[in-house]
């Protein structure tokens, strides 16, 4: 976890369901990644009788981020606004903007993570600005984005 951390890079994440004491990391990790939740990670957690309801709304985002769902995704991400869950819910609107190349979530999270000094994020914020705005250059001149 560790190295997924300094190198920023999900691939670096094993999951492993025995060790208990890393998975929401874990799935926040890949939340913030925009990357893909073993289903057995989810199952798991959603089997917690103990699951506070930080962890709801992280596995409601992961299975948001699942289904490839913006509008989902957009519902998930206030929802965990409002239970507190404030930093996450801004680092999503970067993969929400990514998502559908839509500036206003990134507006939305700057911010929040400038209060935080959040430089990793921001820094992230700033890469996908300059992809939205180049994927919104190549709509209204006529290209055809194939990603």
């Amino acid at each position: 976890m560790l190295v997924a951390y300094r190198e920023d890079d999900p691939e670096h994440i094993t999951v492993d369901l025995s060790d208990e004491e890393w998975v929401v990391d874990i799935l926040v990790f890949l939340n913030e990644h925009g990357g893909d939740v073993p289903e057995a990670l989810l199952t798991h957690m959603r089997s917690w009788p103990w699951a506070n309801e930080m962890v709801r709304q992280y596995v409601a985002i992961a299975e948001a981020l699942a289904a490839r769902d913006a509008t989902r995704l957009t519902t998930a991400i206030q929802e965990a606004e409002t239970h507190d869950l404030v930093t996450h819910a801004a680092r999503m609107r970067i993969i929400l903007a990514q998502q559908t190349h839509d500036r206003a979530p990134l507006e939305r999270a700057r911010p929040v993570l400038q209060r935080l000094g959040d430089r990793r994020s921001l820094r992230r914020l700033e890469e996908v600005m300059v992809a939205v705005s180049q994927a919104r250059k190549k709509r209204s001149s006529g290209e055809v984005n194939t990603e």
